[in-house]
């Protein structure tokens, strides 16, 4: 039972590794459920964290075609990722 829980956790750790380490390598980064981020004309609305505009830095194209959000230990965004095509 040990092994096959191992083996999980690296397939779900290695599932992010794509993650850029100025955002959190890894870490502090999770998907999202669909809608829970707004694209509009301008940016994009994260729940709890209000607007972002599309030029701003923090805004990534993601790996996997969902959006995740990268959010330090301190609760400051560092990173949103989105699906591709919504940039």
């Amino acid at each position: 039972m040990i092994l096959p829980t191992i083996r999980l956790v690296s397939v779900l750790a290695a599932a992010h590794m794509w993650y850029d380490s100025e955002c959190c390598g890894g870490r502090d980064c999770r998907p999202m459920e669909p809608g829970q981020i707004r694209k509009l004309k301008d940016g994009v609305v994260v729940p709890d964290f209000g607007m972002l505009e599309y030029r701003d830095p923090r805004i990534k194209s993601s790996q996997d075609n969902k959006d995740h959000i990268c959010v330090s230990q301190t609760g400051q965004l560092s990173c949103v990722y989105l699906r591709s095509g919504d940039m």
